[in-house]
């Protein structure tokens, strides 16, 4: 095996296993692992199959998205966080293109995502049956009316494994699908071939529970792309393999058909709980926020990984409070800009006009990515590394199209036998200490999330102990400067030491993020406690104005800490967080 292939299951195996976006452990694994990744390509051979295309389309893309990423007012650590997170998705995206020219390689990693899909799966079953009832009756039994959100969702039952949300899980083993159905096809008669159709039930069981149609349809895609023919077996597009193609296209949408009113059915009481709460009313709304802010901000955007900070102030009724517009590409083309629109074009375009016939493992890989790709048009995985960096690997393998070589291809086949020239090996050099760079976002994230537990079960001085590690590790990150405040002010900290680093942090973590609700409302809160209600109504005023349908952002109302709020940080919106 090639490091490549190693260091890309490693990172498959991470990104799954410890999703980045809830464990700074993983985040700063991932990142870790892109940066080796960036080096192992930059020093490789250069492949046959060539990448000048993709190369003189990305020097075209990175001045547009420096722009985007510098020419904004604020958000910074937002922004950096979604370019990292999107520069580990090209990073894996290629090392995936790579592995493609190896037939042995792509099988392989094939079976690490089917194997990694039956262990989520596996985790997914057990939380449904037993972790997840277990926990409601601790809950019900506490009579804590506190916890009545968590018991709705724990009393629904749709697990989520080890991601966030069940339509993430969903995401997942509809990437894993296609490749457990590669590994079950060519298996051996026997043993082997009954493990991988176990494989498959225990797979499609997980994704059952989930109830995710978005999920659904992306596995149902996924599979069928996997199954049908490109060519006949004479090796045309003759009629046998449009036939196969028009039974495998019907069976597909009888699948979805039934699967979609069976959820439908199973999530009835959660849809019809009050109006337009069902999933395609919620998600429009999302995406009219998305459509007006690209209408206000064509160019370059509300800025990288803002649409939860600009979202509220679009929010009329009937709409709910999200960070994501469930649709990466409407959400793209709102925070980075509509030119996002014609890359992501191009991508799409290359990746549906291959050069050969996919084959195997390959042509799972290319089912799999059809898949997200479809259900990214829905629903928002492409901003959960723990599913966007799988798919970037299977993408980058499926849009190698057929140029997979069988084992003992000499090197002449597969590669040129140059290295890439200085220039571009230190272009990775550059790349790889960026992804470093991050690192420091990572640590900070790291203490951050240390602050929070500590803040649920101990004393506020070790958490705002931690938070201030995670403020002087990432100074560009507001988060560690409003929990900080927030803290300072549910404890009501009343020495003059203090009272000076409450609002220096306050005041300091609206600069930069000025366009937050929540942190203004905190400066808010701030200048009541000093007996300042003159500055505390205008930083109330800002809250308002920026989130004008949340009715704690009231001028009107006196702004001043609540009494009976334990020590401890404010909780975010959902929006803003």
């Amino acid at each position: 095996m090639s490091l490549l292939f190693l260091l890309a299951a490693a990172l498959l195996a991470t990104s799954t296993l410890l999703p980045p976006e809830i464990h700074p452990a993983g985040r700063l694994v991932a990142h870790g692992l892109a940066a080796l990744l960036v080096l192992a390509l930059g020093f490789a051979p250069r492949s046959a199959a060539g990448a000048g295309s993709w190369r003189r389309a990305a020097w075209l893309v990175a001045p547009l998205a420096c722009a985007s990423l510098l020419l904004v007012d604020g958000g910074r650590a937002r922004g950096l966080d979604e370019a990292a997170a999107i520069t580990c998705f090209a990073v894996a995206f290629f090392a995936g293109r790579r592995i493609g020219t190896g037939m042995n390689q792509v099988a392989s990693l094939g079976v690490v995502a089917a194997l990694l899909g039956v262990v989520i799966s596996a985790q997914a079953i057990a939380q449904h049956h037993w972790a997840y009832p277990e926990t409601a009756a601790a809950l019900r039994a506490a009579q804590d009316p506190a916890a009545d959100p968590f018991l709705v969702r724990l009393e629904a039952g749709r697990p989520s494994g080890p991601f966030s949300l069940p339509a993430a899980l969903a995401g997942f083993l509809a990437l894993s699908l296609p490749m457990t159905l590669f590994a079950a096809r060519t298996a051996r008669p026997g043993l082997g071939r009954v493990a991988w159709s176990s494989a498959i039930v225990l797979q499609l069981d997980a994704l059952l529970l989930t109830r995710s149609l978005g999920g659904l349809l992306a596995a149902t895609v996924a599979c069928a792309f996997a199954l049908a023919p490109a060519e006949g077996p004479s090796g045309r597009d003759d009629g046998s393999a449009r036939g196969r193609l028009t039974r495998v296209a019907i069976a597909a949408g009888l699948v979805f058909a039934a699967g979609a009113a069976l959820f439908v059915y199973a999530r009835r009481a959660e849809i019809g709980s009050h109006a337009g709460a069902d999933p395609l009313s919620l998600r429009l709304g999302n995406w009219r926020a998305a459509v007006e802010m690209v209408r206000d901000h064509p160019i370059l955007g509300v800025g990288p990984g803002r649409f939860p900070v600009f979202y509220p102030r679009f929010i009329a009724a009937g709409m709910n409070e999200t960070q994501f517009a469930h649709n990466s590409y409407l959400q793209l083309a709102a925070t980075w800009g509509a030119w996002t629109l014609a890359p992501l074009a191009f991508l799409v375009a290359a990746f549906y006009r291959p050069k050969e016939r996919r084959r195997g493992a390959v042509a799972a890989a290319a089912g799999a990515a059809t898949g997200f790709l479809l259900h990214n048009a829905i629903d928002f995985t492409f901003f959960l590394p723990g599913v966007a960096l799988p798919a970037a690997l299977l993408l980058g393998v499926g849009s190698a199209s057929g140029a997979a070589r069988p084992a003992g291809a000499s090197a002449k086949e597969e590669s040129d036998g140059r290295p890439w020239p200085a220039r571009r090996r230190s272009g990775v050099v550059v790349a790889a200490l960026l992804l470093v760079y991050v690192a420091t976002a990572d640590r900070s994230a790291w203490h951050l999330e240390r602050a929070r537990a500590l803040a649920q079960v101990g004393p506020s001085f070790d958490a705002e102990a931690e938070a201030r590690k995670a403020a002087a590790a990432c100074p560009w990150d507001p988060d560690p400067r409003a929990f900080l405040a927030q803290s300072l002010l549910a404890r009501h900290a009343t020495t003059p030491e203090e009272e000076t680093l409450r609002r220096v942090t306050a005041e300091r973590a609206a600069r930069l993020e000025p366009e937050s609700a929540i942190l203004h409302h905190t400066v808010a809160l701030d200048r009541a406690a000093a007996a300042d209600p003159a500055a505390a109504w205008i930083e109330e005023e800002r809250a308002h104005r920026l989130y004008p349908g949340k009715p704690l952002y009231r001028p009107e109302a006196e702004a001043k800490p609540d009494p009976d709020t334990k020590p401890g940080p404010v909780t975010k919106p959902e929006t803003e967080r």
